[in-house]
């Protein structure tokens, strides 16, 4: 701006002009004496021009975004490390260290408390001891609980040695002696951690298999709002690794099973991978704490999983969020691995992902989803038009507006989620969605509908199967079986108590939680996803996912077109 007209006398030539009317004046800065706009993006090539030829203002230039710089810890250990580094641990810190008021339990060989990384991690209450049956779990033989605990809540930023992923609450509970530890006992530790209040627990152990003790322990505090952290193990050696289980306790549905990737984000030689896995975190070589106030590097899914405990802490210091959203949005922030074509969960943890996951920012407004984004019916057929998958991320959604194109009454209401519609006559119709938060924001969306009486032929197949527990899995593929296809539809029809999941993606690769073309997962197991572009279509990969529950299913195909002679 010039120095001799201020910014709103800019703003009121600006209301003024009839080839401005895309200019949409969002703020007035008379201390600063400029003015910010959106202009919509195919505007702007004209719109600008036109601005900076107004007597008055001096330049026009882009708001960018800027990133936030990555902290840079100055413990001096820490550019010895790569862990906090490769899990985006840095760029967290700019919001937050964690601290005290998130507590990680490790579950282990006892922690050296006194450790000048570790002794301002700890309250009042050290931990306990489940093997001697004691209250200090700091005995010589604590060396890998140590290494694990330092990795998880090192202090950060302290001008001494490693930097932790999180600054949080540190509680040691010893279960494993120096020839690993009993059934009962880690079981015991669970739940004495659960009613101490720790907010996570990690556990770098496993072995054995199935046991009901444990799983009664590890069930009570996924009940009680705590997130199970646990080693996936160090034994590589099925082939393909991707039909390999993982260890118990990581086995249980109700923790998050941890493989370990390198400096590289490659697979280690030793951890276990496949689609049991959930999560990846650096494994190999990690320097950590261990006795006597020294350092070491150790390698193992052990050193992976107080990684991903550590990123969960971040995130709980932000956030009030169930067991249920902290577990999901861990793994729906993880960085995507390719991982040399492997199932490898959802991928590499990513604090910064996470912790900033769903905004924060006051009256933010809500996000609108729809299943499909387009579709092809013919006349009198009844459609469903579902937005079950729009979220709000500071408050709650209160109403869904639904217009059909077709001068038809909307249909609006807090629960109308999905609705139904049949069209009378032939056309090209929008349907729109949109909803409203608790704070008067809305957001709005829509989908495309062509509706036509040609006549088309149709072919029906029907998959069933049976998924066992929470994660599991089946895949299937389809082929196109018309000369001409006009609409696929697959519906998913799965247990009332449980939810299952659709994924599809087009060329015949099996698709997962992370990686797919189209996808339907509400909160129950009734999914469907229609296919009318075939443009990019040539072979169907299907995979049907299990978020919580278990049991029988019916997957049904039908595809619209024309056969061939």
């Amino acid at each position: 701006m010039s120095n001799d007209r201020n910014a709103s006398d800019v703003h009121d030539k600006i209301k003024e002009r009839s080839d401005l009317e895309q200019l949409d004046i969002i703020d007035v800065n008379e201390s600063l004496s400029y003015l910010r706009s959106a202009v919509p993006q195919k505007f702007k090539g004209e719109i600008l021009p036109t601005v900076e030829g107004i007597d008055g203002v001096k330049y026009t230039e882009f708001n960018h975004v800027r990133e936030p710089i990555a902290t840079v810890p100055n413990d001096p250990r820490f550019g010895s490390q790569y862990a906090p580094q490769l899990v985006n641990a840095p760029k967290a810190w700019d919001i937050t260290f964690g601290s005290e008021d998130v507590t990680i339990a490790v579950i282990d060989t006892g922690t050296d408390y006194t450790h000048p990384d570790l002794d301002g991690q700890f309250g009042s209450q050290k931990g306990r001891d489940f093997v001697d049956n004691d209250d200090d779990p700091a005995p010589q033989s604590a060396q890998h609980g140590t290494h694990v605990s330092g990795i998880a809540a090192g202090e950060t930023n302290d001008e001494t040695g490693i930097a932790g992923v999180s600054n949080s609450r540190l509680l040691s509970c010893r279960a494993l002696g120096p020839n690993g530890g009993r059934t009962a006992d880690i079981a015991n530790a669970v739940q004495w951690a659960t009613e101490q209040g720790a907010d996570i627990i990690n556990m770098s152990l496993g072995g054995g298999g199935y046991n009901q003790t444990m799983k009664n322990a590890v069930s009570n505090a996924w009940d009680q709002g705590v997130l199970l952290i646990c080693a996936a193990g160090n034994h590589k050696d099925s082939d393909p690794p991707s039909q390999q289980d993982v260890s118990y306790p990581a086995a249980y549905e109700e923790c998050v099973a941890v493989g370990a990737v390198d400096s590289n984000k490659s697979p280690t030689e030793f951890s276990n991978y496949g689609a049991k896995v959930d999560i990846a975190a650096p494994g190999n070589d990690i320097l950590s704490s261990v006795p006597g106030g020294d350092y070491a590097q150790f390698p193992g899914t052990s050193m992976a999983s107080p990684a991903v405990a550590g990123v969960a802490a971040l995130g709980l210091d932000k956030h009030d969020w169930s067991v249920s959203q902290t577990r999901q949005n861990l793994l729906d922030t993880a960085q995507p691995l390719d991982a040399d074509g492997q199932f490898v969960g959802f991928g590499l943890a990513d604090a910064y992902n996470f912790v900033t996951a769903g905004g924060g920012t006051e009256n933010e407004p809500p996000i609108v989803t729809l299943n499909d984004d387009s579709r092809t019916v013919t006349v009198n057929k009844e459609i469903i038009f579902d937005a079950s998958g729009s979220r709000d991320p500071d408050g709650s959604i209160t109403n869904y507006r639904w217009e059909f194109g077709d001068g038809s009454e909307p249909i609006e209401g807090a629960d109308a989620t999905e609705v139904s519609h049949t069209y009378t006559s032939t056309g090209d119709y929008t349907v729109t969605v949109t909803v409203t938060d608790n704070d008067g924001a809305e957001a709005t969306t829509s989908v495309s509908v062509s509706v036509t009486d040609e006549s088309k032929d149709r072919l029906t197949e029907e998959l069933s199967g049976s998924l066992d527990g929470m994660l599991d899995y089946d895949k299937q593929t389809y082929s196109l079986k018309t000369e001409s296809p006009m609409q696929l539809i697959l519906s998913l029809d799965g247990p009332s108590d449980a939810d299952f999941d659709l994924y599809v993606s087009f060329d015949g690769r099996t698709p997962t939680p992370n990686d797919y073309d189209r996808a339907s997962y509400t909160q129950d197991s009734s999914e469907q996803i229609i296919i009318d572009d075939f443009s990019q279509v040539s072979e169907i990969g299907i995979l049907v996912y299990v978020y919580s529950g278990s049991g029988d299913y019916t997957l049904t195909l039908e595809e619209i077109g024309k056969t061939g002679s």
